[in-house]
C-alpha cells in the first residue's frame, strides 16, 4: 500500500506557505508574499505542488492548517 498524501497551509501576514507531505515528510513546499487573495493563491500552489508530484488535490487524505513556525 503507498503511502498517504497530506497537505499544510499557513496563511501569515507576511507570507502564504503550502507543504505537500508524503507519509511523515514533506516533499514539496510553496512560498508566496500574503496579500488580498490568499485562499485562491493558496489553491493554485496547492495544485501546483500536487502535479509536480504526481498526485492530485483530489487524492490528498487531509488538509491543515500548521502554526507559523512549522514552515519557518
Amino acid at each position: 500500500m503507498s503511502e498517504s498524501y497530506f497537505a499544510g497551509i499557513d496563511a501569515g501576514s507576511t507570507y502564504l506557505k503550502v507543504a505537500l507531505i508524503k507519509g511523515d515528510k514533506i516533499i514539496d513546499v510553496a512560498i508566496s508574499n500574503s496579500g488580498i487573495g490568499n485562499s485562491e493563491r493558496a489553491s493554485k500552489m496547492l495544485d501546483e505542488i500536487a502535479k509536480n508530484n504526481n498526485t492530485t488535490v483530489d487524492n490528498l487524505k487531509k488538509i491543515n492548517n500548521l502554526s507559523s513556525n512549522v514552515l519557518s
